[in-house]
């Protein structure tokens, strides 16, 4: 007989195991006898996804799939740790326990394994309010790990937004370019790895802000809302055949200010130069996509410059931006940023921007800087305590325009580079997104000191918004089981127990741009759940603020914009989750003005009975009790 596999400290007890196992040993350690006397613990498998035979075993027992479906393993030991591991997959296709992204895990009482043939696929839409794009054209790069660049796939987005790329290969490096109607380029980077052959990669697009047609034989000056932001001398423009453009030349033009979300700017703020790859904060951008009466792109002839003029974003601005810095151009084929020209700052009708002289073109440039890097370590694991393999690890600045990323690896570890002596946030993504961990550096490492919790039915919302008004506030409200009372997850009480499920409010913002952050670890009743933001400091209204709330709810992604209908007030009806009897949420797009403002108001809100939380879990802040003085001084 095999030997049971327990948990246990110490030689002598397992070696003793071994040996009752090996002779019959105790009754009530052998499986057999466990299953027949009916006294054994069961585990519940469930399989999606698969297209073949699949097989498991939980500990000494196995367990084999034709099909999907949900089969209980019986007569297993009352104690102990039970391990499972997947034995075979179909061909083609890797199987995997969700969320953990491993082959072995150790189980609980039910465990869940998805399989899928390596691929690339997820959806495009608006960046400001969540809306599909059908239509978009999706072109893919695949740089191989000696280098090797290569055209790989197309594809379109479907009616709803869709795509699908097939036969991606483990460590290869895609870059996906995205373009459509109406719309700034955008590119998002894919790496699969042979933990995680199916990558799910979201694509925002920010939608274009105006665009100019002029004559190519005079001097060219292009402007967007008042701020000239490109200037080519006469016949200073050509295609790819070194061929002067026919007839006029149209600009296409959008303002990038990634202050409200670091995904406005293609790539992953990654700047590369001499064979080294840096990371770089940002301090605007901006997308000029020029084409001549045929469609033909252009760019600037040899020996031509031109004059590039960038608005600097909101939070850049907040942070007293250089009075030099560097313009970057993105390289749709590598996915990096290159070409760092020098970049001063000056102003426009009251504008400030950042002015540049360049000798070449692209879709989008952005300015900023390089940083000093430190690395931020710790792990990600599941709610059965497996580390999480492949999980995609982000530092996205709070201080700074910036963003970093690495992949777990299979115990769930990860180091991510962050601007030294900064304020960030650390989160992981799996399709679904982990709790996010506010995080200081210095000019040495950090460690996160514990592992980001993760499951894949876990639900964030994230609020962002500008420089005024100085500060929103997230309020969520849920159900409670046998009670018409509600919880509420607001500024002051951070965090609710219902039903051994606690929902956070992981990070709370007083000083402008946000974000905030709420995390549901999963739904703990069926009921509604309603997400409003609360204009705490009154003036300006939310809808002069680019204000912008991103829910993953169960991994499905959705982008809301406060409503251009109606009168702006004060309290803002996002969205409702609508949680049925499995604990699955479907969103309700609510999107309204609220005129009675109690239901955004710190007043008389103590947590109701049934919700476990302690009746104040912070103090406000001395900026927020600053606030609180100036707008709700009696």
């Amino acid at each position: 007989m095999m030997p049971i596999y327990v948990k246990t400290p110490g030689l002598i007890l397992t070696f003793i195991l071994f040996l009752m196992a090996g002779c019959g040993g105790a009754p009530n350690e052998n499986p057999n006898y466990l299953e027949q006397n009916g006294i054994g613990r069961s585990i519940t498998v469930t399989l999606s996804g698969a297209d073949g035979e699949v097989s498991i075993s939980l500990g000494s027992r196995g367990v084999a799939f034709t099909e999907d479906g949900s089969q209980e393993v019986g007569g297993l030991p009352p104690s102990g740790d039970i391990t499972a591991t997947i034995t075979a997959s179909p061909q083609g296709q890797q199987c995997f326990f969700s969320p953990s992204n491993l082959t072995s895990i150790v189980a609980g009482s039910q465990v869940d394994v998805v399989c899928s043939a390596p691929g690339i696929s997820g959806s495009v839409k608006d960046f400001f309010t969540g809306d599909e794009i059908s239509g978009a054209a999706i072109s893919v790069t695949q740089i191989t790990s000696d280098g090797t660049e290569s055209v790989f796939a197309s594809s379109t987005s479907d009616a709803s937004g869709l795509y699908s790329i097939a036969d991606s290969i483990a460590g290869n490096r895609y870059i996906l370019n995205v373009t459509a109607s109406g719309y700034a380029p955008q590119a998002v980077i894919a790496l699969p790895t042979t933990t995680r052959p199916a990558v799910i990669e979201n694509v925002l697009l920010v939608p274009e802000n105006g665009s100019q047609s002029l004559d190519p034989a005079a001097d060219m000056v292009f402007s967007l809302n008042g701020i000239t932001v490109l200037q080519v001398p006469a016949n200073g423009l050509v295609d790819g055949d070194n061929n002067p453009p026919m007839g006029n030349v149209s600009a296409r033009m959008t303002f990038l200010d990634p202050s409200s979300g670091a995904t406005a700017l293609p790539g992953r703020y990654e700047f590369s130069a001499a064979g080294s790859v840096n990371f770089i904060e940002s301090f605007g951008g901006l997308a000029v996509v020029l084409t001549d009466a045929q469609g033909t792109a252009l760019n600037l002839a040899a020996g031509v410059s031109a004059q590039l003029n960038i608005p600097v974003a909101s939070r850049a601005i907040g942070n007293s931006p250089p009075t030099t810095a560097s313009a970057y151009l993105f390289d749709a084929d590598s996915g990096y940023w290159t070409g760092a020209v020098s970049a001063s700052l000056g102003d426009q009708g009251g504008t400030a921007i950042y002015q540049s002289t360049v000798t070449t073109l692209a879709t989008v440039f952005t300015t900023g800087q390089t940083y000093d890097t430190v690395l931020v370590s710790g792990c990600i694991e599941d709610n059965g305590g497996n580390g999480v393999a492949s999980a995609t690890i982000i530092a996205q600045g709070e201080s700074y325009i910036g963003t970093a990323y690495a992949v777990s690896d299979n115990s769930g570890s990860f180091s991510v580079p962050a601007k030294a002596d900064s304020q960030l946030f650390v989160y992981g993504l799996v399709g679904a997104r982990s709790r996010t961990s506010s995080v200081s550096t210095s000019t040495s490492n950090t460690d996160l000191g514990s592992c980001l919790p993760f499951d894949f039915s876990s639900t964030v919302i994230t609020l962002t918004w500008g420089e005024t008004p100085s500060d929103l506030d997230s309020h969520l409200y849920g159900p409670i089981p046998d009670s018409s009372d509600r919880f509420h997850v607001y500024y002051v009480q951070t965090s609710v127990t219902v039903s051994d499920e606690t929902i956070f409010l992981d990070v709370d913002d007083v000083t402008s741009f946000g974000p905030e952050i709420t995390t549901i670890p999963d739904f703990p009743t069926p009921g509604v759940y309603e997400f409003f933001v609360d204009n705490f400091s009154g003036t300006p209204d939310i809808r002069n603020s680019p204000a912008r709330v991103e829910l993953n709810l169960q991994g499905e992604s959705f982008t809301f914009s406060p409503p251009e209908s109606g009168t702006p007030t004060r309290c803002w009806h996002v969205f409702d989750i609508t949680v049925d009897t499995s604990l699955n949420g479907i969103v309700n797009p609510v999107s309204e003005w609220i005129d009675d403002r109690s239901v955004c108001t710190s007043t008389g809100l103590a947590p109701p009975s049934g919700a476990q939380s302690p009746p104040m879990l912070r103090k406000p802040s001395p900026t927020r009790q600053a606030i609180e003085s100036k707008y709700y001084a009696p």
